[in-house]
């Protein structure tokens, strides 16, 4: 039989415990990337103001943005996508997961060469000695800068893996949802509530004053009848003959259905057999 993806996800995702609140890695590892990207925004910027150095402090500043967010995130990105592979979350494409990290890759070697090529003019033009000091130390700068790029990619890709748990957030935010749901629902229910004491209040009057109306036609139904009959029996009386009020005590012509009698026999049948 084939295992559902609950019974493949290894003991670390479908912990219990992970779900009461932030672990402390998760929270040591959101601080430590704050730290790595503001030293990734302090290289990148070094490497963008050499090569924009004719553009506006602003645009120098959007762009440091957007290299230090696109590195850290190729990173993040590549390190949640192996977690979810090895974990068999959900399929994950090796291709996918080879292009971000070549993405990654190839946006490091590039500011490094930069800083190589920077370094290479800089030195042209000055004398042998100036120029030696000058290579060493931008090429100094260069190694530092890509062991710094690498150390924090592998820091992101690496804390992504560890921390990154979907059933966990997946959790969080169905318990989100359910609180504010009770919060609609304790906001809505006493309206509701006199809602449907009114709606209640309105039908028992419908019922009640369709009792009442039965009963009155009931009343002048019956009143008919007694009517009916006393005018058969005077009748009769008057002309000394029984016999000349038959028929007369018929059901009437109603436009409107009478209710049963008593005992589930109509009152006009009783009075035909009377």
């Amino acid at each position: 039989m084939k295992a559902s993806p609950q019974d493949r996800l290894p003991a670390e995702y479908g912990h219990p415990a992970e779900v009461a609140g932030i672990p402390l890695t998760e929270l040591a590892h959101f601080l430590l990337l704050l730290l790595i990207a503001g030293a990734d925004f302090a290289v990148f910027r070094q490497v963008l103001s050499i090569i924009m150095s004719k553009q506006p402090a602003e645009v120098v500043l959007a762009a440091t943005i957007g290299v230090t967010v696109c590195s850290l995130m190729l990173a993040h990105v590549v390190g949640r996508l192996l977690r979810d592979k090895a974990a068999q979350y959900r399929p994950v494409p090796t291709r996918y997961v080879l292009g971000l990290s070549l993405g990654w890759l190839v946006l490091g070697v590039a500011a490094f060469f930069v800083r190589i090529l920077v370094a290479e003019a800089d030195t042209a033009a000055k004398s042998k000695t100036a120029a030696a000091t000058a290579w060493a130390e931008q090429t100094s700068g260069a190694l530092l800068f890509a062991a710094f790029y690498v150390a924090s990619g592998l820091v992101a890709a690496v804390g992504a893996y560890f921390t990154h748990n979907p059933l966990r957030t997946h959790y969080r935010k169905a318990s989100a949802g359910f609180r504010h749901a009770n919060r609609k629902l304790t906001r809505s229910q006493p309206p509701y509530q006199r809602a449907l004491g009114v709606l209640k209040l309105h039908k028992d009057s419908r019922v009640r004053e369709e009792m009442n109306y039965l009963a009155a036609k009931a009343e002048r139904h019956a009143f008919a009848d007694d009517l009916k009959r006393y005018a058969a029996v005077a009748i009769a009386a008057h002309l000394q003959n029984p016999s000349a009020t038959d028929g007369m005590t018929l059901p009437d012509r109603i436009p409107f259905p009478r209710p049963p009698a008593a005992g589930g026999s109509e009152p006009d049948d009783e009075i035909e057999t009377r």
